[in-house]
């Protein structure tokens, strides 16, 4: 933006840049869909880091089956086979451990999300910043 006088008793105000803004804001909505994505797998993997570090272990199985089945930028699928649905409604804890694994890697990751998010979507403006 720059200032001009445009003679006696007149003055302007010339705006220039708004091709790059729109362009700017164009290109980060379209790379919205890919930045959710980016923020859902990364919280995601915090959630099921979670669950397997306190999963407790009889035979190992359903710490073998905690995974990140799918990831779209909708919604992450984490996902545990063996065993997992009798421990998210079973009470209390065995060996140190929560039986309600899965609940308790939602309360984990709950604090995390919004810094993650505000990562992705701080190199998403910095990646389109214009002057």
């Amino acid at each position: 933006m720059s200032f001009f006088g445009g003679g006696v008793g007149r003055a302007g105000v010339r705006v220039t840049g708004l091709n790059e803004i729109i362009a700017s804001i164009t290109a980060m909505v379209s790379e919205s869909p890919s930045t959710r994505i980016r923020i859902l797998r990364e919280v995601s993997e915090v959630f099921r880091r979670d669950a397997v570090d306190n999963a407790h272990v009889i035979t190992g199985k359903t710490k073998k089956s905690i995974r990140v089945e799918s990831v779209t930028d909708k919604q992450a699928v984490i996902s545990a086979g063996f065993g997992m649905p009798f421990e998210e409604k079973r009470e209390g804890m065995k060996l140190g451990t929560p039986h309600k694994t899965f609940t308790q890697a939602a309360k984990f990751t709950a604090p995390k999300i919004p810094p993650i998010i505000k990562k992705h979507y701080d190199d998403l403006l910095r990646r389109h910043k214009t002057r």
